[in-house]
This record gives C-alpha cells, structure tokens and sequence, in this order.
C-alpha cells in the first residue's frame, strides 16, 4: 500500500518524479514508519482498491458478539449487560441470581447433600435482590389474615413487627349473608306477627 500520494495536473518527468521521490524519502525516512510517496501526474485521479473501511467492519459488533460468548460461558445472561437503567435494574438484578448465581449454588448443594447424605436447603429469603416488592408483601400478608389463615400477630412476626395483646385469634370473613362462625346471625330480619306483606 502507498504511504502517500501526490496529485498534479502537470507531466513530469522520469527525472523529476525521482527527484521528487528522493526528497520526500530523505525526510521521512522509511526505517521510521514512513513508506515510499508516490506521484500521480497527467491528472491522474487515486481510485480505492478496496471500498470497506475500518468503520464499515464494523469491531464494535464483532467485539460485542465476542463479550457475549464470555457471559455466555460463565452462565452470565448478556441481557444484563445490555439493559442497565433504573427502571430495568431490579428484573435484571433477580434474572442473575435465578439463572447465573442460583444455578451454581444448587451445584454446591447436590454435592454436599451426596457427600454427607442429609437434606441441604440454600436460603436465599436474605437475598434482597430475590424478595419482592414491599406493596406485595404487604398484600400477601393482608390476605392471609382478613382469610382466616394466619393470625395478625402471626403476620406481625412475619413482618419482623412485635405482637399486639389480643390479635392471637383468627378472623373468620363475614359476608353479606350471615357470618361463616353462626350462621343463626345476620340475613335477613324476622317478620313481626302481625306484619303482612303487600
């Protein structure tokens, strides 16, 4: 390849040419980087061999498809790497622990469980990147208790509050027609003796 190219509208000689030549190479030294000039004259016009450039290879692409064979390799979603915002970054936190960290846990956990025979069980409720949202478990909660499943105390404890004297016993829904502990109570009122109907 050319290191340089001179352009002139003029014809010159084979003398001058190398005359020319000469002197550009006496000042720019090859043995430095440099490469031999060349002079296009007759107005001649340099013409690309090669119409790809360096940007229209395109390395980034290359390179990004190289960084994903890598996650890929250490079981690292790339989708993390690609979608890195605040709105986005609590799914993607929860994404690697349950296809990259979880994954290499459970490894560790079947070889102790076959090396020493016993029930092994990761606990990953301190995980903050695996707990849901606190709306959520608030509503879990709630329903649990106004369902007659756990007992307010019960939720309290679970929600890591203190207990309150007199929240130990269940609550039993009630609904529009009576209540599910006696159904004897609510509904419709008894008629008077002397009540007619019109």
């Amino acid at each position: 390849m050319f290191g340089v190219v001179f352009g002139t509208d003029n014809t010159l000689s084979q003398a001058a040419k190398e005359k020319t030549i000469q002197h550009w190479m006496q000042k720019y030294n090859p043995k430095q980087g440099t490469r031999r000039p060349v002079i296009l004259d007759s107005g001649l016009k340099p013409m690309p061999l090669a119409q790809t450039n360096f940007r229209d290879m395109d390395f980034d692409a290359a390179m990004r498809t190289h960084q994903e064979k890598i996650l890929l390799a250490l079981g690292v979603p790339p989708i993390l790497l690609n979608g890195g915002n605040n709105a986005n970054i609590s799914p993607n936190l929860r994404l690697f622990y349950l296809e990259t960290v979880l994954p290499i846990v459970r490894k560790y956990v079947s070889t102790i469980e076959r090396f020493f025979g016993y029930d092994v069980e990761p606990i990953t409720s301190s995980v903050s990147a695996l707990q849901p949202e606190l709306k959520d478990i608030a509503q879990y909660h709630s329903t649990l208790v106004n369902s007659g499943i756990i007992t307010p105390n019960e939720a309290r404890a679970a929600l890591r509050f203190g207990a309150i004297e007199g929240n130990d016993a269940l609550r039993i829904p009630a609904n529009i027609a009576g209540s599910a502990a006696n159904p004897a109570q609510g509904g419709r009122p008894s008629e008077s003796p002397g009540a007619t109907n019109e």
